[in-house]
């Protein structure tokens, strides 16, 4: 997960030069239009240094780092775009439906499910959309991490 998350950010960082190819990559990544993803982008006014920071946050420090918000603006307007999120909500459902059509295994469903249990959970209580998602996304990371060891 972890990797794929790289990945992501990786690319994601390729459309800031607006360069098209890495615009369409990224957006065939995500499933989402260029524009989607440029909006998001122009949005946040995110820089590869932002990105970046996202390997090193630290979860107690989430409250001032800055960064690490406006990397989590950006994921919320990924998942709000992906109808993933709703507001500061995360739609645990449809999330779940996204990943079961992605595992090979039932077992790998429900490990996956009780991932996306335990992060949206952690996240319930939250009122800010930019903490929310980058809460969530720590928080299948360190998950997927811990049970899976990837």
């Amino acid at each position: 997960m972890k990797q794929t998350l790289l990945l992501l950010l990786t690319l994601v960082v390729s459309t800031m030069s607006f360069n098209e190819d890495f615009l369409h990559i990224t957006s065939k990544y995500l499933n989402l239009t260029t524009d989607a993803v440029m909006t998001c982008i122009n949005m946040t006014s995110i820089t590869y240094e932002d990105l970046m920071h996202l390997d090193v946050i630290e979860e107690e420090n989430l409250q001032t780092d800055n960064t690490a918000l406006k990397v989590g603006c950006m994921f919320s307007c990924f998942m709000q775009t992906k109808e993933l999120m709703i507001n500061a909500h995360i739609d645990t459902n449809k999330m779940k439906e996204v990943t079961s059509s992605k595992c090979k295994s039932p077992e790998e469903v429900a490990l996956r499910f009780q991932i996306l249990d335990t992060c949206s959970e952690r996240v319930r209580n939250m009122t800010n959309e930019c903490k929310v998602s980058l809460n969530f996304i720590l928080c299948l990371m360190n998950e997927v991490q811990r049970l899976l060891g990837e």
